[in-house]
C-alpha cells in the first residue's frame, strides 16, 4: 500500500511539472489528408483522389531528455523512517531518459530523472545540472531532498547530455489514433469513378469516426469530360491529363481547410469529443 500511495502523488507531481498531457489548455484543431497542395498525382477509376480526417492534438511543447555519455550505475543507502532503502540502479548509453522535473537550488538549476531501479521502481529522482553533471549525494523523492548514508556513482565523470524534444498529444480515444481513424467528426473521400464521352465522374463518401459508411452521406458528381478545373465543396482540382485507360493526372490547387487554435472549452466539437470518450 504504500508503494501505491507513493507512485500516486509521484504521478500527480508528473503530470503537473511535465507540461501538456491531457489536461492542456491550448489545443490544435489539424486534418490529416492523402495529398499535398500542389503536387502533382495519378489515380485509376476507384481510387480515392481525396482523403480528409481530422484530429485534435496538444500544440507541440517541448520536454528536456538526458543522455548519458556511458553506461553507468548508481547505488544508494536511501534513510527511512523504518529502515534503509537499498537502491540500485543502471542505465544504458545514449539512453534517452526524460525529464520530470526541474528545480532551483542555490541558483543552479537542476533537471530531475526518474530511472527504474532493480525491485522495478521508478521512486528517486537524479539531480542533472545544465551541465550534465549529476548532484553528489542527493536524490529527489516526492519534493524532498533526500541525502543517502551511502551515494556510488561509476563512473564518477559521466555526464547527461541534453536533447530537447517536441511531444503532440493526440486527443484521441484508446482505440483511435491518428495513424487510423480520426479523432474528431469530418471523414470524408472523393473518389474517381472513370470517364466517358460525356462526363467525368465522381464519388463524394462520408464516414463515421470509426471508418463505417454513412448510407445517407454520398454523391454522385460529374463534370465535363474535358473540362480542365472542377470544383467541389472548397476544393480546387486541376486537371492536368485524362487517359482512355480511365487514370487521371491531377493537382489539387486549394482545399480551404484550416488549421485552428483554441483553448480548452473554446470549441464544441473538442467537447462533444472529449465527453463521449
Amino acid at each position: 500500500m504504500k508503494h501505491i500511495i507513493m507512485s500516486f502523488v509521484l504521478l500527480v507531481l508528473i503530470s503537473f511539472v511535465s507540461g501538456c498531457g491531457h489536461q492542456c489548455q491550448l489545443i490544435r484543431h489539424s486534418y490529416a489528408t492523402n495529398y499535398k497542395i500542389g503536387e502533382i498525382c495519378t489515380v485509376y477509376a476507384g481510387q480515392s483522389i481525396v482523403n480528409v480526417k481530422d484530429y485534435y492534438v496538444c500544440k507541440g511543447y517541448e520536454t528536456t531528455l538526458l543522455e548519458p555519455t556511458e553506461d553507468f550505475t548508481l547505488t544508494a543507502n536511501v534513510p527511512g523512517l523504518v529502515s534503509e532503502y537499498k537502491l540500485n540502479i543502471s542505465g544504458l548509453k545514449y539512453k534517452q531518459y526524460k525529464t520530470r522535473y526541474k528545480l532551483n537550488i542555490g541558483g543552479i538549476l537542476y533537471n530531475i530523472i526518474y530511472p527504474t531501479d532493480s525491485n522495478g521502481y521508478d521512486y528517486y529522482g537524479i539531480l542533472i545540472d545544465e551541465q550534465g553533471t549529476v548532484k553528489n549525494n542527493s536524490l529527489y523523492y516526492k519534493k524532498i531532498i533526500r541525502t543517502p548514508a551511502n551515494f556510488i556513482l561509476q563512473p564518477s565523470n559521466v555526464k547527461f547530455n541534453k536533447a530537447v524534444f517536441k511531444y503532440e498529444n493526440f486527443l484521441c480515444d484508446s482505440f483511435i489514433n491518428y495513424s487510423g481513424n480520426t479523432c474528431g467528426w469530418i471523414n470524408y473521400e472523393l473518389i474517381y469513378t472513370g470517364m466517358n464521352n460525356v462526363s467525368m465522374n465522381f464519388t463524394y463518401r462520408e464516414y463515421t469516426r470509426n471508418d463505417y459508411a454513412k448510407p445517407s452521406f454520398y454523391q454522385n458528381l460529374t463534370f465535363e469530360p474535358k473540362a480542365k478545373q472542377i470544383r467541389f465543396k472548397d476544393f480546387v482540382i486541376e486537371i492536368l491529363k485524362a487517359y482512355n485507360d480511365n487514370s487521371i493526372v491531377y493537382k489539387i490547387l486549394s482545399d480551404g481547410l484550416k488549421q485552428t487554435e483554441f483553448n480548452n472549452g473554446e470549441n464544441p466539437d473538442f467537447e462533444r469529443i472529449k465527453y463521449s470518450r
